[in-house]
Protein backbone atom coordinates (compact mmCIF):
# COMPACT_ATOMS: atom_id res chain seq x y z
CA UNK A 1 0.00 0.00 0.00
CA UNK A 2 1.83 3.10 -1.00
CA UNK A 3 1.62 6.35 1.22
CA UNK A 4 0.82 10.29 0.01
CA UNK A 5 3.66 12.31 1.04
CA UNK A 6 3.13 16.12 1.66
CA UNK A 7 5.83 17.84 -0.38
CA UNK A 8 4.86 20.83 1.21
CA UNK A 9 7.58 21.02 3.42
CA UNK A 10 9.53 23.99 5.45
CA UNK A 11 13.18 23.56 5.62
CA UNK A 12 13.49 22.48 9.00
CA UNK A 13 11.02 19.43 7.53
CA UNK A 14 11.80 16.23 5.39
CA UNK A 15 10.70 12.29 4.92
CA UNK A 16 12.49 9.96 6.40
CA UNK A 17 12.44 6.08 6.26
CA UNK A 18 11.88 4.44 9.28
CA UNK A 19 15.40 1.91 10.35
CA UNK A 20 12.67 -0.91 11.29
CA UNK A 21 9.55 -0.86 9.28
CA UNK A 22 11.17 1.05 6.44
CA UNK A 23 7.97 3.08 6.00
CA UNK A 24 8.38 6.95 5.53
CA UNK A 25 8.14 9.66 8.29
CA UNK A 26 7.90 13.21 8.72
CA UNK A 27 11.30 14.46 10.67
CA UNK A 28 11.41 18.13 11.98
CA UNK A 29 15.11 18.90 12.34
CA UNK A 30 15.72 19.41 15.85
CA UNK A 31 13.43 17.38 17.32
CA UNK A 32 13.76 13.05 18.30
CA UNK A 33 12.92 10.63 15.36
CA UNK A 34 9.90 8.02 16.07
CA UNK A 35 7.99 6.03 13.45
CA UNK A 36 4.19 6.79 13.88
CA UNK A 37 3.40 3.22 12.22
CA UNK A 38 5.78 0.97 14.42
CA UNK A 39 6.75 3.50 16.96
CA UNK A 40 10.32 2.90 16.41
CA UNK A 41 12.23 5.57 18.86
CA UNK A 42 8.95 6.17 21.10
CA UNK A 43 11.37 6.07 23.97
CA UNK A 44 10.95 8.80 26.99
CA UNK A 45 13.64 9.28 29.37
CA UNK A 46 11.78 7.94 32.37
CA UNK A 47 14.73 6.23 34.82
CA UNK A 48 14.29 3.11 35.79
CA UNK A 49 13.48 2.16 39.41
CA UNK A 50 16.54 1.40 40.88
CA UNK A 51 15.55 0.08 44.04
CA UNK A 52 12.87 -2.10 45.66
CA UNK A 53 11.18 0.99 47.06
CA UNK A 54 10.89 2.77 43.62
CA UNK A 55 9.29 -0.59 42.23
CA UNK A 56 7.02 -0.62 44.91
CA UNK A 57 5.77 2.83 44.44
CA UNK A 58 5.91 2.67 40.56
CA UNK A 59 3.68 -0.32 41.29
CA UNK A 60 1.28 1.47 43.47
CA UNK A 61 1.30 4.44 40.82
CA UNK A 62 0.32 2.75 37.85
CA UNK A 63 -2.33 -0.10 39.63
CA UNK A 64 -4.23 1.92 41.45
CA UNK A 65 -4.17 5.05 39.46
CA UNK A 66 -6.04 2.46 37.02
CA UNK A 67 -7.98 1.37 39.91
CA UNK A 68 -9.33 5.00 41.02
CA UNK A 69 -9.70 5.57 37.18
CA UNK A 70 -12.37 2.69 37.12
CA UNK A 71 -14.08 3.89 40.13
CA UNK A 72 -14.38 7.67 38.16
CA UNK A 73 -15.71 5.89 35.05
CA UNK A 74 -18.55 3.56 37.00
CA UNK A 75 -19.35 6.35 39.92
CA UNK A 76 -18.69 9.46 37.43
CA UNK A 77 -19.35 12.56 39.88
CA UNK A 78 -20.34 10.92 42.59
CA UNK A 79 -16.53 10.19 43.05
CA UNK A 80 -16.22 13.47 44.23
CA UNK A 81 -18.22 14.11 46.56
CA UNK A 82 -18.07 11.07 48.96
CA UNK A 83 -18.23 12.45 52.53
CA UNK A 84 -16.70 9.12 54.29
CA UNK A 85 -12.93 8.22 54.08
CA UNK A 86 -12.64 5.15 52.88
CA UNK A 87 -11.34 1.60 54.84
CA UNK A 88 -7.67 2.44 53.93
CA UNK A 89 -7.31 6.31 54.74
CA UNK A 90 -9.13 5.41 58.12
CA UNK A 91 -6.44 2.16 58.93
CA UNK A 92 -3.78 4.83 57.95
CA UNK A 93 -5.49 7.76 60.27
CA UNK A 94 -5.17 4.82 63.14
CA UNK A 95 -1.76 3.61 63.08
CA UNK A 96 -0.19 7.35 62.85
CA UNK A 97 -2.54 8.16 66.15
CA UNK A 98 -1.28 5.56 67.63
CA UNK A 99 2.12 6.02 66.84
CA UNK A 100 2.05 10.21 67.68
CA UNK A 101 0.12 8.68 71.21
CA UNK A 102 3.34 6.89 71.87
CA UNK A 103 5.33 9.86 71.88
CA UNK A 104 3.13 12.02 73.71
CA UNK A 105 3.20 8.74 76.33
CA UNK A 106 7.02 9.03 76.25
CA UNK A 107 6.56 12.65 76.79
CA UNK A 108 4.40 11.86 79.66
CA UNK A 109 6.75 9.37 81.42
CA UNK A 110 9.73 11.68 81.24
CA UNK A 111 7.32 14.18 83.63
CA UNK A 112 5.70 11.42 85.46
CA UNK A 113 8.96 9.63 86.40
CA UNK A 114 10.71 12.50 88.92
CA UNK A 115 7.23 13.47 90.41
CA UNK A 116 5.55 10.44 91.02
CA UNK A 117 9.33 8.92 93.10
CA UNK A 118 10.34 12.45 95.07
CA UNK A 119 12.96 13.23 92.67
CA UNK A 120 15.05 9.92 92.93
CA UNK A 121 18.70 10.04 90.91
CA UNK A 122 17.26 7.00 88.87
CA UNK A 123 13.52 8.91 87.85
CA UNK A 124 15.37 11.73 86.82
CA UNK A 125 17.91 9.62 84.95
CA UNK A 126 14.57 7.63 83.54
CA UNK A 127 12.90 11.07 83.02
CA UNK A 128 15.97 12.72 80.73
CA UNK A 129 15.57 9.08 78.85
CA UNK A 130 12.33 9.51 77.78
CA UNK A 131 12.66 12.89 77.46
CA UNK A 132 15.22 12.60 74.55
CA UNK A 133 13.48 9.71 72.85
CA UNK A 134 10.58 11.87 72.80
CA UNK A 135 12.22 14.89 71.36
CA UNK A 136 13.88 12.45 68.86
CA UNK A 137 10.30 11.29 68.12
CA UNK A 138 8.36 14.29 67.63
CA UNK A 139 7.00 15.42 64.40
CA UNK A 140 8.81 17.98 62.57
CA UNK A 141 6.90 20.67 60.76
CA UNK A 142 7.49 21.25 57.06
CA UNK A 143 10.29 24.03 56.79
CA UNK A 144 9.86 27.16 55.31
CA UNK A 145 10.29 27.14 51.63
CA UNK A 146 13.86 27.99 49.89
CA UNK A 147 12.39 30.25 47.90
CA UNK A 148 11.25 33.99 48.58
CA UNK A 149 8.11 34.75 49.90
CA UNK A 150 6.23 37.59 48.76
CA UNK A 151 3.30 39.07 50.51
CA UNK A 152 -0.50 40.32 49.11
CA UNK A 153 1.47 43.57 49.33
CA UNK A 154 4.23 42.30 46.85
CA UNK A 155 1.90 40.88 44.31
CA UNK A 156 -1.37 41.83 44.93
CA UNK A 157 -2.78 40.43 41.62
CA UNK A 158 -1.47 37.46 41.93
CA UNK A 159 -3.27 37.17 45.50
CA UNK A 160 -6.28 38.20 43.73
CA UNK A 161 -6.60 35.79 40.92
CA UNK A 162 -5.78 32.93 43.80
CA UNK A 163 -8.40 34.32 46.30
CA UNK A 164 -11.26 34.27 43.38
CA UNK A 165 -10.26 30.22 42.63
CA UNK A 166 -10.51 29.99 46.52
CA UNK A 167 -13.82 30.78 46.85
CA UNK A 168 -15.07 29.36 44.48
CA UNK A 169 -13.47 25.79 45.58
CA UNK A 170 -14.18 26.99 49.23
CA UNK A 171 -9.81 27.19 50.26
CA UNK A 172 -8.82 29.03 53.00
CA UNK A 173 -6.99 32.98 51.78
CA UNK A 174 -3.23 31.72 50.57
CA UNK A 175 -0.95 33.37 53.29
CA UNK A 176 2.42 33.88 50.88
CA UNK A 177 3.44 32.82 47.64
CA UNK A 178 6.73 31.61 46.58
CA UNK A 179 8.07 32.33 43.10
CA UNK A 180 10.02 29.08 41.58
CA UNK A 181 12.29 28.96 38.87
CA UNK A 182 11.54 25.12 38.30
CA UNK A 183 8.82 24.06 35.71
CA UNK A 184 6.42 23.02 38.43
CA UNK A 185 3.74 24.49 41.09
CA UNK A 186 2.50 23.63 44.06
CA UNK A 187 0.20 24.01 47.09
CA UNK A 188 1.97 23.43 50.69
CA UNK A 189 1.88 24.29 54.53
CA UNK A 190 4.83 25.12 56.53
CA UNK A 191 5.69 26.12 60.44
CA UNK A 192 3.46 25.43 63.40
CA UNK A 193 1.12 28.25 62.29
CA UNK A 194 0.30 25.82 59.34
CA UNK A 195 0.87 29.14 56.95
CA UNK A 196 -0.58 28.39 53.66
CA UNK A 197 1.98 28.88 50.58
CA UNK A 198 1.20 28.40 46.42
CA UNK A 199 3.95 28.13 44.92
CA UNK A 200 4.32 29.54 41.41
CA UNK A 201 7.29 28.35 38.78
CA UNK A 202 7.60 31.34 36.57
CA UNK A 203 8.84 28.49 33.35
CA UNK A 204 5.39 26.32 33.56
CA UNK A 205 3.78 29.92 33.51
CA UNK A 206 5.08 31.44 30.60
CA UNK A 207 4.15 27.83 28.67
CA UNK A 208 0.58 27.97 29.68
CA UNK A 209 -2.13 29.92 28.33
CA UNK A 210 -4.70 31.89 30.69
CA UNK A 211 -7.18 28.87 30.25
CA UNK A 212 -4.71 26.31 30.79
CA UNK A 213 -2.98 28.31 33.91
CA UNK A 214 -6.46 28.44 35.47
CA UNK A 215 -6.87 24.68 35.75
CA UNK A 216 -2.82 24.89 37.46
CA UNK A 217 -4.30 27.03 39.62
CA UNK A 218 -7.44 25.72 40.43
CA UNK A 219 -5.58 22.05 40.81
CA UNK A 220 -2.74 23.92 43.59
CA UNK A 221 -5.65 25.19 45.58
CA UNK A 222 -7.68 22.01 44.97
CA UNK A 223 -5.50 20.64 47.46
CA UNK A 224 -5.87 23.26 50.09
CA UNK A 225 -9.83 22.57 49.77
CA UNK A 226 -9.40 19.27 50.31
CA UNK A 227 -7.16 19.13 52.90
CA UNK A 228 -4.63 17.47 51.62
CA UNK A 229 -1.35 19.01 53.40
CA UNK A 230 -2.80 18.50 56.43
CA UNK A 231 -3.92 15.08 56.09
CA UNK A 232 -0.71 14.47 54.84
CA UNK A 233 2.17 16.04 57.04
CA UNK A 234 -0.27 14.06 59.61
CA UNK A 235 0.16 10.98 58.37
CA UNK A 236 3.82 11.39 57.01
CA UNK A 237 4.78 12.30 60.10
CA UNK A 238 4.29 9.23 61.84
CA UNK A 239 5.59 7.54 58.94
CA UNK A 240 8.82 9.52 60.52
CA UNK A 241 8.85 8.54 63.60
CA UNK A 242 8.38 4.81 63.00
CA UNK A 243 11.54 5.31 60.90
CA UNK A 244 13.58 6.89 64.48
CA UNK A 245 11.21 3.64 66.66
CA UNK A 246 13.34 1.06 63.93
CA UNK A 247 16.36 3.16 64.32
CA UNK A 248 16.01 3.21 67.46
CA UNK A 249 15.53 -0.79 68.78
CA UNK A 250 17.67 -2.24 65.74
CA UNK A 251 20.43 -3.59 67.52
CA UNK A 252 24.13 -2.78 65.84
CA UNK A 253 25.36 -6.35 66.59
CA UNK A 254 23.77 -9.40 67.65
CA UNK A 255 26.99 -11.12 69.26
CA UNK A 256 28.94 -8.43 71.26
CA UNK A 257 32.70 -10.81 71.69
CA UNK A 258 33.96 -7.72 73.85
CA UNK A 259 31.84 -8.42 76.74
CA UNK A 260 32.48 -11.98 77.26
CA UNK A 261 29.91 -14.49 78.77
CA UNK A 262 27.27 -11.51 78.83
CA UNK A 263 26.86 -11.71 75.34
CA UNK A 264 24.95 -14.90 75.56
CA UNK A 265 23.13 -13.56 78.29
CA UNK A 266 22.18 -10.60 75.83
CA UNK A 267 21.53 -12.47 72.44
CA UNK A 268 17.88 -13.10 73.18
CA UNK A 269 17.36 -9.99 74.39
CA UNK A 270 19.34 -8.31 71.45
CA UNK A 271 17.28 -10.80 69.00
CA UNK A 272 13.88 -9.68 70.35
CA UNK A 273 15.12 -5.91 69.72
CA UNK A 274 16.19 -7.11 66.12
CA UNK A 275 12.52 -8.52 65.46
CA UNK A 276 10.38 -5.73 67.04
CA UNK A 277 12.77 -3.64 64.48
CA UNK A 278 11.54 -5.34 61.74
CA UNK A 279 8.09 -5.34 62.53
CA UNK A 280 8.00 -1.77 62.96
CA UNK A 281 10.03 -1.43 59.60
CA UNK A 282 6.75 -3.60 58.08
CA UNK A 283 4.76 -1.02 59.39
CA UNK A 284 6.58 1.88 57.66
CA UNK A 285 6.47 -0.04 54.43
CA UNK A 286 2.58 -0.42 54.95
CA UNK A 287 1.90 3.27 56.25
CA UNK A 288 4.33 4.22 53.05
CA UNK A 289 1.92 1.96 50.79
CA UNK A 290 -1.53 3.68 52.37
CA UNK A 291 -0.08 7.39 52.12
CA UNK A 292 0.95 6.77 48.04
CA UNK A 293 -2.13 5.25 47.69
CA UNK A 294 -3.96 8.05 49.27
CA UNK A 295 -2.07 10.62 47.40
CA UNK A 296 -3.69 9.09 43.81
CA UNK A 297 -7.12 10.17 45.23
CA UNK A 298 -5.79 13.37 45.91
CA UNK A 299 -4.65 14.39 42.59
CA UNK A 300 -7.57 13.33 41.09
CA UNK A 301 -9.55 15.13 43.10
CA UNK A 302 -7.57 18.09 42.62
CA UNK A 303 -7.81 17.81 38.75
CA UNK A 304 -11.76 17.64 39.40
CA UNK A 305 -10.85 21.42 41.17
CA UNK A 306 -9.08 22.47 38.41
CA UNK A 307 -11.73 21.39 36.08
CA UNK A 308 -14.75 23.11 37.37
CA UNK A 309 -11.94 26.28 37.18
CA UNK A 310 -11.40 25.77 33.59
CA UNK A 311 -12.94 23.09 31.67
CA UNK A 312 -12.20 19.82 30.42
CA UNK A 313 -10.43 20.67 27.06
CA UNK A 314 -7.85 23.57 28.23
CA UNK A 315 -7.00 20.96 31.35
CA UNK A 316 -6.48 18.16 29.35
CA UNK A 317 -3.63 20.26 27.12
CA UNK A 318 -2.35 21.77 30.17
CA UNK A 319 -1.60 18.08 31.86
CA UNK A 320 0.14 17.31 28.05
CA UNK A 321 1.65 20.63 28.78
CA UNK A 322 3.51 19.77 32.32
CA UNK A 323 5.79 17.21 30.47
CA UNK A 324 7.18 19.62 28.63
CA UNK A 325 9.73 20.64 30.96
CA UNK A 326 12.48 19.31 28.92
CA UNK A 327 12.45 21.43 26.12
CA UNK A 328 12.81 24.70 29.08
CA UNK A 329 15.83 22.64 30.10
CA UNK A 330 17.55 23.11 26.55
CA UNK A 331 16.50 26.70 26.69
CA UNK A 332 18.27 26.98 29.96
CA UNK A 333 21.51 25.19 28.44
CA UNK A 334 21.75 27.48 25.47
CA UNK A 335 21.38 30.54 27.67
CA UNK A 336 23.73 29.60 30.38
CA UNK A 337 26.64 28.47 27.62
CA UNK A 338 25.97 31.84 25.62
CA UNK A 339 24.47 30.77 22.73
CA UNK A 340 22.05 33.66 23.09
CA UNK A 341 22.42 37.15 22.81
CA UNK A 342 20.01 38.35 25.21
CA UNK A 343 19.59 35.39 28.12
CA UNK A 344 16.78 37.45 29.74
CA UNK A 345 14.72 36.34 26.52
CA UNK A 346 14.77 32.96 27.89
CA UNK A 347 10.48 32.65 28.87
CA UNK A 348 10.10 34.42 25.72
CA UNK A 349 11.90 31.77 24.22
CA UNK A 350 10.43 29.08 26.07
CA UNK A 351 6.93 30.84 25.09
CA UNK A 352 7.80 30.87 21.37
CA UNK A 353 9.05 27.29 21.71
CA UNK A 354 5.72 26.27 22.90
CA UNK A 355 3.74 27.69 20.58
CA UNK A 356 6.04 27.04 17.44
CA UNK A 357 5.87 23.26 18.51
CA UNK A 358 5.53 20.84 15.26
CA UNK A 359 2.56 18.60 15.88
CA UNK A 360 4.56 15.44 15.30
CA UNK A 361 6.17 16.49 18.30
CA UNK A 362 3.28 16.83 19.82
CA UNK A 363 1.90 13.63 18.71
CA UNK A 364 4.99 11.79 20.28
CA UNK A 365 4.61 13.50 23.51
CA UNK A 366 0.97 12.66 23.95
CA UNK A 367 1.73 8.90 22.78
CA UNK A 368 4.61 8.76 25.08
CA UNK A 369 2.26 9.98 27.84
CA UNK A 370 0.02 6.80 27.16
CA UNK A 371 2.69 4.39 26.01
CA UNK A 372 4.83 4.71 29.41
CA UNK A 373 2.22 5.29 31.94
CA UNK A 374 4.64 8.63 32.71
CA UNK A 375 3.11 10.87 35.45
CA UNK A 376 4.90 13.85 36.89
CA UNK A 377 6.21 12.30 40.13
CA UNK A 378 5.53 9.10 42.62
CA UNK A 379 2.45 10.85 44.06
CA UNK A 380 0.63 11.34 40.84
CA UNK A 381 -1.48 8.53 39.09
CA UNK A 382 -0.72 8.47 34.93
CA UNK A 383 -1.33 11.69 33.18
CA UNK A 384 -2.98 9.35 30.94
CA UNK A 385 -5.21 8.06 33.88
CA UNK A 386 -5.83 11.52 34.86
CA UNK A 387 -6.73 13.27 31.55
CA UNK A 388 -9.02 9.79 30.80
CA UNK A 389 -10.55 10.59 34.33
CA UNK A 390 -11.34 14.53 33.66
CA UNK A 391 -13.78 12.92 30.22
CA UNK A 392 -16.02 11.26 32.70
CA UNK A 393 -16.98 14.63 34.80
CA UNK A 394 -20.57 15.60 33.30
CA UNK A 395 -21.01 18.64 35.31
CA UNK A 396 -20.38 22.43 33.80
CA UNK A 397 -17.02 24.30 34.78
CA UNK A 398 -17.62 27.72 36.51
CA UNK A 399 -17.69 30.66 33.74
CA UNK A 400 -15.57 33.67 34.03
CA UNK A 401 -13.86 32.90 37.84
CA UNK A 402 -11.19 34.95 36.70
CA UNK A 403 -11.17 36.97 33.65
CA UNK A 404 -8.38 37.31 31.24
CA UNK A 405 -7.36 40.93 32.27
CA UNK A 406 -6.95 39.99 35.60
CA UNK A 407 -4.52 37.01 34.33
CA UNK A 408 -3.13 39.56 32.05
CA UNK A 409 -2.66 41.87 35.30
CA UNK A 410 -1.15 38.99 37.08
CA UNK A 411 1.40 37.70 34.51
CA UNK A 412 2.68 41.58 34.44
CA UNK A 413 3.28 41.68 38.13
CA UNK A 414 4.66 37.95 37.76
CA UNK A 415 7.41 39.74 35.25
CA UNK A 416 9.33 41.77 37.34
CA UNK A 417 10.50 38.54 39.69
CA UNK A 418 11.93 36.92 35.97
CA UNK A 419 14.99 38.42 35.43
CA UNK A 420 16.38 37.12 39.21
CA UNK A 421 15.03 33.90 38.65
CA UNK A 422 16.90 33.61 35.17
CA UNK A 423 19.82 34.65 36.77
CA UNK A 424 19.62 31.62 39.39
CA UNK A 425 18.89 28.94 36.87
CA UNK A 426 21.90 30.14 34.64
CA UNK A 427 23.93 30.17 37.84
CA UNK A 428 22.85 27.18 38.42
CA UNK A 429 23.33 25.68 35.50
CA UNK A 430 27.12 26.84 35.39
CA UNK A 431 27.94 25.49 38.50
CA UNK A 432 26.52 22.23 37.79
CA UNK A 433 28.98 21.93 35.16
CA UNK A 434 31.97 21.63 37.52
CA UNK A 435 30.37 19.70 39.98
Amino acid sequence: MSTAINTNLTQAEKWKDCPECKRPNLYHEGYPYWCQHCEYGLVGERPKPKTLWDKVILHITVKYGEAFLQKIIAEKKHFYHKKLPSVSLLITYFIATVVHLLTLLCFGFAIFLPIHFSWHPISIVGSLFFLYVSYFLKPNFPKKPEEKLYSSKDLPFTFAVLDKIGKKLNTKATHEIAILQEYNAYYGIYGMKAKRVVGLGLPLINALTNKELLFVLGHEMGHGSHGDNSRSFYIFTSVLSLSKWHVILRPVTLWDSNIGFYALGAFPFLLLQLMLSYVIYGVVWLMAWLFYRSSQVDEFHADYSGYLIAGESDAQVALTKMHYGAYFEILVQKSALNREKDPYQLFARLRNKINELPENEKMRITKLIAKEKGSLDMTHPPTIYRQMALKMIDVPSFENVVTDFEIAQMRKELESKEKNTIDRLIDQYRRSLYD
